[in-house]
């Protein structure tokens, strides 16, 4: 996914509380400049599924993308580095289940953490969470998806 393909998107949260506005402890993640895939062509294509925002109990607002790719269904979750600098798979798996937005099973956790920058330059955390494969499923999601719309 890059972020110099985004659409944006003006629509409400759907988990937590209203996000913040201007002057908010911890920047909103900006994704208008990803382009979504809403057509999959082939089963080794990528297609967006939908999204859901909202705010962790530290007041972070977050952003979660639902995606396929060759049989693998994840998401990524793009959040805030502001007072979160170092974050390791093991201790963001432990944050987003006890933000209940992720239960992970309890033998396998497939999850990567990458620091980078958002479409107006933010620091923020992209973690991509797999929930599963042909192989078996290693998490569940915990809050709902909003499917994106078809280009009409």
């Amino acid at each position: 996914m890059a972020d110099d393909d985004l659409i944006p998107e003006a629509q409400r949260l759907q988990h937590g509380h209203e996000m913040p506005t201007t002057g908010a402890a911890y920047p909103r993640p900006d994704r208008s400049g990803y382009r979504l895939t809403l057509v999959q062509e082939s089963e080794g294509e990528w297609l967006d599924l939908g999204w859901n925002e909202g705010v962790l109990s530290d007041g972070r607002p977050f952003r979660m993308e639902v995606w396929k790719l060759r049989g693998m269904t994840g998401a990524h979750f793009f959040f805030s580095t502001r007072d979160l600098e170092e974050l390791t798979s093991d201790s963001c798996c432990d944050l987003l289940e006890r933000e209940n937005l992720v239960q992970f099973s309890p033998t396998s956790r497939r999850v990567k953490v990458l620091r980078g920058f958002d479409t107006i330059g933010q620091s923020i955390w992209a973690v991509m969470v797999l929930f599963g494969d042909a192989n078996g499923r290693y998490a569940n999601p915990k809050i709902g998806m909003l499917a994106y719309q078809q280009a009409k």
